[in-house]
């Protein structure tokens, strides 16, 4: 599968070579460097003086390429930090927006300005928020986000077939992670140029989230844990288009609408939806439509102290009694600048027999990705989480035995067993427990599991319903309605606010700091009984 970065950095091939008067600027865009985040690798030695590495000068390569644009050419500008973009605003909302109406006559003006933008990086707080509410409502530009679903190509083909100033925001989680990729609960689709991401089979969804792009994986994570624990099944749309915001399918019947924005509140984004949606949707919403913010403080570089998995002690290799021979995966000190890393993705299997020298982890650093080889022959026992942070030197996995040991191993052999202790030794490991299924695929909900359980109810029956997914509601079609219905979300009775104000709530995340979520609009509550809001993970 393609990570996003290869994607954009393809797409911005294909249109280079399909378009000659394409040109990219940006700081350290050139090779060998690349950029950045190396989404720009390869296009200066391919198309020469078309791409240049510029001064350190937002206010000037925005000009640049506004001028560029304005005199018939076609331009790309990266920002490479998308905070900094506020040290060109003037030219983009003063010179760029309003050179396409301000000379008595349409003018166009193709430019797209890349920003890469968001925390979760520990890039510290000059270097991770998310700028875009600061552009919203500027006559004459458009903003758009890069989403896992969205073909770069296509998006860079709509930016400049509108022949005005675009801002376009590419969340830095994402360059890691795969295109057209989902949670393996749902499905996606396109609708008019919004993904559609759904539980497929499940009817009308308990809630709909909307978010952008960077928050798609925060948001699966949520969907999934509201369904597997809550019994509550949520449908996700993204549109790539942030503003002017688009219109939004599928919500004429949604029970619970939910905006999540990784942005501070106060003239958000998420407030921008709310208000396209209200006219529309004023006569049906049964609640106000919930608000879901980052927290209104500076973004720390760290997590709170103690957040972090513990490090690993002294280099262990040895034999246990009568076990296989254990070489213990330390994180290797990749640069001096950083003090963590990020553990992007595994690229061997869990119980996979790997080599000495196989690439088996793709860790990121500040500046790049690089893939860390195995220090041994053996079985890859995974002691940490993808998207997890790890530090030089912590144990992030072991390896068991030796490769050739592996085929004749079994569930309950030796490596199987160490594989476990040191499992059990390691709590910093991956924490998300496994859905409740069997072999043929079918994943059972805790709700629908304890109602099994109380009345009885042979698996058998139950995997007869044909579903990839049993709810609560599956359960008591097998019993005939006998059960009570679970105490959800209640719908058609929302409490009221007795101030007749809108609600807030704040909801702690893994990093001790605050996700601030509430209601806008309609004088009345968001937590009626059982409610309860997505929470996306905070830096």
């Amino acid at each position: 599968m393609t990570r996003v970065s290869e994607h954009l950095n393809q797409a911005l091939h294909d249109l280079m070579e399909s378009d000659p008067s394409v040109h990219l600027l940006g700081e350290d865009v050139s090779d060998p460097y690349g950029g950045a985040f190396k989404v720009t690798q390869g296009l200066s030695d391919r198309f020469g003086s078309r791409v240049r590495s510029t001064p350190l000068s937002e206010g000037a390569i925005a000009g640049v390429g506004a001028g560029l644009a304005l005199a018939g050419d076609k331009a790309i500008v990266e920002i490479m930090f998308s905070d900094f973009v506020a040290l060109a605003f003037d030219q983009i909302t003063n010179f760029a927006a309003k050179s396409t109406s301000m000379y008595g006559r349409p003018v166009p003006l193709p430019l797209v300005v890349r920003c890469p933008t968001g925390g979760n990086r520990g890039y510290g707080p000059t270097h991770s928020q998310n700028p875009q509410k600061h552009f919203i409502g500027v006559p004459g530009l458009s903003l758009f986000e890069m989403t896992p679903f969205h073909d770069a190509g296509e998006l860079f083909a709509r930016m400049f077939g509108l022949a005005r100033p675009c801002l376009f925001f590419e969340d830095k989680v994402l360059y890691t992670r795969q295109m057209y990729r989902t949670d393996d609960l749902f499905r996606f689709e396109l609708v008019d140029d919004v993904a559609r991401v759904y539980l497929d089979g499940a009817g009308r969804p308990d809630c709909t989230l909307i978010t952008h792009g960077g928050l798609v994986h925060r948001a699966l994570d949520a969907m999934r844990a509201l369904l597997l624990e809550d019994d509550l099944v949520c449908e996700l749309l993204v549109p790539a288009q942030l503003y002017p915001v688009p219109r939004l399918p599928g919500l004429e019947d949604a029970r619970h609408v939910c905006v999540v924005d990784d942005g501070t509140e106060g003239g958000s984004w998420a407030a921008e939806v709310a208000t396209a949606l209200y006219p529309r949707l004023w006569g049906r919403l049964r609640r106000p439509i919930t608000l879901v913010n980052s927290a209104d403080g500076v973004i720390p570089a760290a997590p709170p102290s103690g957040t972090r998995g513990a490090r690993a002690g002294r280099q262990h290799q040895g034999r246990g009694q009568g076990g296989p021979v254990v070489t213990d995966f330390r994180v290797p000190k990749l640069n001096n600048n950083d003090t963590a890393y990020v553990l992007v993705e595994w690229l061997a299997e869990d119980g996979q027999a790997v080599r000495d020298g196989d690439p088996i982890v793709l860790l990121e650093t500040s500046k790049a990705t690089e893939e860390v080889e195995a220090p041994a022959d053996g079985v890859l026992r995974r002691l940490l989480a993808e998207g997890a942070e790890c530090e030089p030197g912590q144990v992030i996995a072991r390896l068991l035995g030796s490769a050739d040991e592996a085929p004749g191993e079994t569930a309950d052999g030796p490596a199987q067993e160490a594989a476990g202790k040191a499992a059990d030794e390691h709590p910093g490991g991956p924490q998300t427990p496994a859905p409740s299924g069997d072999a043929s695929g079918v994943v059972v909900t805790a709700p629908a599991r304890e109602l099994i359980e109380a009345h009885g109810i042979a698996m058998e029956r139950v995997y007869a319903l044909g579903r990839k997914v049993i709810r609560r509601t599956d359960v008591e079609e097998l019993l005939g309605g006998q059960a009570s219905s679970p105490a959800a979300v209640a719908d058609d009775a929302p409490a009221t606010n007795d101030e007749g104000g809108a609600t807030r709530a704040g909801t702690t995340t893994h990093s001790g700091s605050r996700c601030r979520g509430r209601s806008s609009g309609r004088p009345r509550s968001s937590s009626g009984p059982g409610a309860r809001s997505p929470r996306p993970s905070r830096r």
